[in-house]
């Protein structure tokens, strides 16, 4: 059975934090009360990991840090944690490097090599506050780079800055390795492995990002994107070190697929290399559905996916998805799931809306039924995964057709143009991992990926 998620929720914080506020007013306002215990249960399993940015303190606006020392004191005052009480023991935090918000123009140039410094410093003065952080990566952007030269020098000052920190903290942090372009990949195979860096840093625990939808070469690529960097790391991994232990994060990588290929690559990696792997993976947009679109994917048996609409008047409303029950009473359903599963007040006898609005206890158990999804997803497929890896090296083809059907269900049963490719990317991916083979990826990235370049920056050509 599975112990916790491997979701690591971005917005979290604000989350758990409204959560912790409201709990008074579900008790005065609907007579329900929530205890601390019974959302510690809950949380152990489907929100055990949170993402806060070290640079959500940036203002964009001014685009100075006018005083480093209360910026870091802020940061710490959010990392502490106000609601632990609420919290499980096994709750991890994943600080993140505010590399993004550097990349977006959120800082003045001559700020950056400060904002390094302050992030490096935190890092080794508050290492008890966090269980992970990523390297200060700046991703590849037109806004804060003039030339491909710059994103070399700023990033390797960024990550050789790391090995001034202590072993314990050097312990926690997850490199981010970027590769969507050709050139960009060449500076990130350039600084962490030609001239060593990765050897120097003993790094484990790697992170990739680019692998959501958007860039062009997305949608081309017949592999599933990230099992190219995967593939380049582990070559490293098997030439330079003795390491049997491997955390890698994917940066967004949370769609239905991925949590499917996830646990087969786990079985496969531990086969052919003898390596533990843990995928980690996060998404901001988990409750935008739910908040703006007013509706939910139900997970159903045997893979199924449905959509449940969750606007007033679509209530009432007959889905045959559901056993042609009406929108309303699936909600029901779900709420006596949340219920159920957590030993959580039962909220039949609450009305959905309050007004024009949802009821605040019925939201609250929604968002949970999204983390839940992933974390009974999570356990649906690691219980079909080791049959799903004997197919794949015993009978490729039934392999295959095995993989389209579940994702054609997890996809609300809509055969779309591209679930056929998909499918067939599973096994390209694992056949590309079991190669270990650097020169394919490379030319893979130079042929899919090259019309991603930066075409501002290609002006200036890079001279390391």
């Amino acid at each position: 059975m599975l112990s916790t998620t491997n979701y690591v929720i971005a917005g979290g914080f604000n989350f758990l934090g409204q959560v912790n506020r409201r709990l008074p007013e579900y008790e005065q306002r609907y007579n329900i009360k929530i205890t601390k215990t019974q959302l510690k249960n809950c949380f152990s399993k489907i929100l055990s990991k949170s993402l806060l940015s070290f640079g959500t303190g940036i203002n964009k606006n001014t685009k100075i840090i006018k005083n480093s020392v209360t910026y870091c004191n802020n940061i710490k005052k959010s990392l502490s944690l106000k609601y632990r009480d609420m919290l499980p023991q096994n709750f991890e935090i994943f600080l993140d490097s505010g590399g993004y918000q550097v990349s977006m123009g959120y800082l003045e140039k001559k700020e950056v090599f400060k904002f390094i410094d302050m992030y490096i410093k935190f890092l080794e003065d508050n290492s008890t506050l966090y269980n992970y952080a990523f390297s200060l990566d700046i991703p590849p952007n037109e806004i804060t780079f003039d030339s491909y030269e710059d994103i070399y020098a700023w990033n390797k000052r960024s990550y050789s800055a790391m090995k001034q920190l202590p072993k314990n903290v050097l312990e926690k942090i997850i490199y981010v390795y970027h590769f969507r372009t050709p050139k960009v990949n060449k500076i990130w195979t350039d600084m962490l492995f030609e001239e060593g860096l990765a050897q120097e840093l003993s790094i484990k625990r790697w992170s990739v990002g680019g692998v959501v939808a958007g860039l062009k070469g997305e949608d081309e690529i017949p592999y599933i994107s990230y099992s190219i960097p995967l593939t380049i790391i582990l070559a490293y991994i098997k030439k330079y070190t003795v390491q049997k232990y491997l955390h890698f994060h994917i940066l967004g990588g949370s769609t239905y697929r991925d949590i499917m290929f996830y646990e087969i690559c786990k079985i496969f990696i531990k086969k052919e290399y003898d390596i533990d792997i843990m995928f980690t993976f996060d998404s901001s947009g988990l409750f935008k559905q739910l908040m703006m679109g007013r509706f939910l994917d139900v997970l159903q048996d045997d893979f199924l996916v449905s959509k449940l609409f969750l606007t007033s008047n679509m209530l009432d409303i007959k889905n045959r998805n559901f056993g042609n029950k009406s929108n309303r009473e699936k909600t029901y359903d779900i709420l006596d799931e949340i219920s159920t599963e957590y030993e959580m007040p039962c909220l039949r006898e609450l009305p959905i809306y309050d007004g024009d609005s949802l009821n605040k206890l019925v939201e609250l158990y929604l968002c949970l039924y999204m983390l839940h999804f992933y974390y009974k997803l999570q356990i649906e497929v690691k219980s079909h995964a080791k049959n799903l890896y004997d197919l794949f090296t015993s009978n490729r083809e039934q392999f295959e057709k095995e993989i389209f059907d579940y994702l054609h269900r997890l996809n609300r049963g809509v055969i779309s143009k591209r679930l056929k490719s998909k499918s067939t990317a599973f096994s390209r991916s694992l056949d590309l991992i079991g190669s270990l083979d650097v020169d394919k990826c490379n030319i893979l990235i130079d042929k899919y990926m090259s019309k991603d370049e930066f075409k501002k920056l290609v002006r200036k050509i890079p001279t390391f």
